[in-house]
């Protein structure tokens, strides 16, 4: 038979209540930026949070128009979301929303206008939407390419006090 060791620490761990998903209050956020790991982590997701559940579809982009000459110019690159028109970008998170109901959730859009980077912008949203985890979907850039670019995952990973859910 298995007993607990006698120390505090143990005990500390055993009396401190973990969070759970049914804490915080919001919905779930699901990343999704029409990519192939995107949409597979919104159908693996209920497989790990179960099915049902509230959930915002989170598209980040950057306005056709603010790539363009001095806009581009003011953010200094900063801001790493796609560009797209809004139309497109309404077309985008339309389709994850259709994604995440097929799954099983009952997902609403979230369409985002970029102002900073994309995994700060995440971290944020999630954090004002009170979300009790996010999920990504991890495009397993390595090497040159992914210190060259960074990563949005481990960016949200580092941002976010809660869950992130990467597959």
């Amino acid at each position: 038979m298995l007993s607990a060791p006698d120390d505090a620490r143990s005990t500390h761990l055993v009396d401190s209540p973990a969070m759970t998903l049914e804490d915080p209050s919001g919905p779930l956020v699901l990343c999704f930026d029409a990519s192939e790991a995107a949409e597979r982590a919104i159908r693996v997701a209920p497989v790990i949070v179960g099915p049902g559940r509230a959930a915002r579809v989170l598209y980040t982009y950057k306005p056709t128009e603010r790539s363009l000459g001095v806009a581009q110019a003011v953010t200094g690159g900063r801001i790493d979301a796609p560009v797209s028109g809004e139309a497109d970008a309404h077309d985008v998170v339309d389709r994850g929303v259709a994604i995440a109901r097929e799954a099983g959730f009952e997902a609403e859009a979230l369409l985002v206008v970029a102002d900073r980077p994309t995994g700060e912008l995440i971290a944020a949203t999630a954090e004002d939407l009170d979300a009790p985890a996010i999920v990504m979907g991890q495009r397993g850039l390595s090497g040159l390419k992914s210190a060259l670019l960074g990563s949005v995952s481990r960016d949200v990973v580092n941002a976010y006090h809660r869950p992130v859910i990467l597959v």
